[in-house]
């Protein structure tokens, strides 16, 4: 197609490029669609002044249109070009395949959920210099090594702390400890360093029950509640989402939910059996996760993407105060969260940074005392920090972020035994400690 690429009635999504080394009049570009499913694999062999498709890789092993991008083109899409042989081009979507011919025909060299085993989800391909039957692969799994040119794979991650941790739990008396984990399941360990993965996919928050700490409570995306009662173990997790719609569906006031995909659950701490999971509004359990109950309306402005809540937080010695933050930069607060369907919300976000809710904080001593964390950057429509914090329960608000650095903070600790000694977790690690 002279002067580009073929011409559709909708934008591309990604597009990734890849020169062949040995002859660079010679490039690849793996289109995403709108939709991010594969549009399709194009072909330039001088220099980009025309293009033309070549087959399109399919990916019979998970059943989303047969796309190797699998509606997921804005995040793994990659391809690469053998350094000495132009015809010899790797991709990878959801899984790896290769091709020898240019294009012409593909053959998946990995599998996500069986043998020869790659972790989905592919980011990065690179070959050895000197050595190009050496390759290394990328993905949500770590790095992995194959050095006969995409035959066989071994992962190479020891020692990389890189698995991201959506939120933990730890056992009441033992060295015990839980993670959800982004793209790496739910994680335990009984003796660590060792981690050993209980639940498969992506793992959320997870919860421990400190007055039965064999009852666990972990989460999958999109609002999935999952409960182990053998301490977390492998195919003892059952799913416990009895009142809560499934994301999308109609509820009795006409009103359908909406919910982050790693949707925020949190414990009481007065009380075990009583739970919390948000969508873009709060729903409570108070008989370990049994039943669950809407106790709030939509909280949100109803966008259908920042319309949901992003943090939940349980006043640690007043089990009726509950305060939620929303990814449309609103704070709410109940003080009578024990009335359930019956409980009044009041919206606290007079004063507080346009910016997302990234997480709710109460004082370990005091239910009118909270604090709240934000996203995003000063500068770009407002001059306020990201940690505020209220002395009456949201009626005021007082930016506390002081020489904190303008990046984004994800998480705040209060110390029980010194309420004011706070902890914060940026996108550049954890600040020292601040006393306020």
């Amino acid at each position: 197609m002279a002067g580009g690429f073929p011409a559709t009635s909708t934008k591309y999504g990604r597009i990734s490029l890849a020169i062949a080394p040995s002859n660079p009049l010679v490039l690849y570009a793996c289109l995403a669609d709108s939709n991010y499913y594969t549009h399709s694999i194009q072909k330039t062999t001088d220099g980009g002044t025309t293009w033309s498709a070549v087959t399109k890789p399919i990916d019979n092993s998970i059943g989303v249109n047969n796309s190797h991008l699998g509606g997921q083109g804005w995040y793994n899409n990659v391809i690469v070009v053998h350094p000495a042989d132009a015809n010899k081009v790797y991709t990878g979507g959801i899984n790896l395949f290769r091709s020898t011919d240019g294009g012409m025909n593909w053959s998946r060299i990995s599998d996500g959920y069986g043998t020869p085993f790659v972790h989905v989800d592919q980011h990065a391909i690179a070959f050895s210099p000197g050595n190009p039957s050496t390759m290394y692969f990328g993905n949500d799994g770590g790095m992995y090594r194959s050095t006969d040119g995409g035959t066989s794979f071994s992962a190479i991650n020891k020692n990389l702390s890189i698995t991201q941790l959506y939120s933990g739990a730890v056992h009441p008396t033992s060295e015990i400890y839980y993670g959800g984990s982004q793209d790496n399941g739910t994680l335990r360990t009984l003796a660590a360093p060792s981690w050993q993965m209980v639940i498969g996919g992506d793992g959320g928050a997870t919860a421990v029950d400190y007055s039965t700490p064999t009852t666990v409570y972990t989460e999958y995306v999109y609002l999935s509640s999952l409960k182990s009662v053998s301490s977390g173990n492998p195919s003892t997790w059952v799913k416990s989402m009895t009142g809560i719609p499934t994301t999308g569906s109609t509820l009795s006031d006409g009103t359908s939910d909406r919910c982050e995909f790693i949707a925020p659950l949190v414990m009481d701490p007065s009380n075990p059996h009583t739970l919390y999971f948000g969508t873009n509004r709060v729903y409570q359990s108070t008989n370990g996760a049994a039943s669950w109950t809407a106790i709030s309306p939509d909280l949100t402005g109803g966008d259908n993407f920042f319309g949901v809540l992003s943090t939940i937080a349980v006043a640690p010695h007043n089990s009726n105060t509950v305060y939620v933050g929303t990814m449309d930069n609103r704070v709410q607060v109940t003080t009578n969260a024990g009335a359930g369907a019956l409980a009044t919300w009041t919206n606290v976000s007079a004063g507080l940074p346009p910016r997302v809710v990234t997480h709710l904080a109460v004082s370990p001593t005091t239910s009118t005392t909270a604090y709240a964390t934000f996203s995003g950057f000063t500068g770009f429509g407002d001059t306020l920090g990201h940690v505020l914090k209220t002395t009456n329960g949201g009626s005021a608000w007082a930016d506390i972020s002081g020489n904190l650095s303008n990046t984004p903070v994800n998480f705040l600790v209060s110390i029980p035994g010194a309420p004011n000694t706070l902890f914060v977790g940026t996108d550049v690690g954890v600040d020292p400690v601040a006393r306020q």
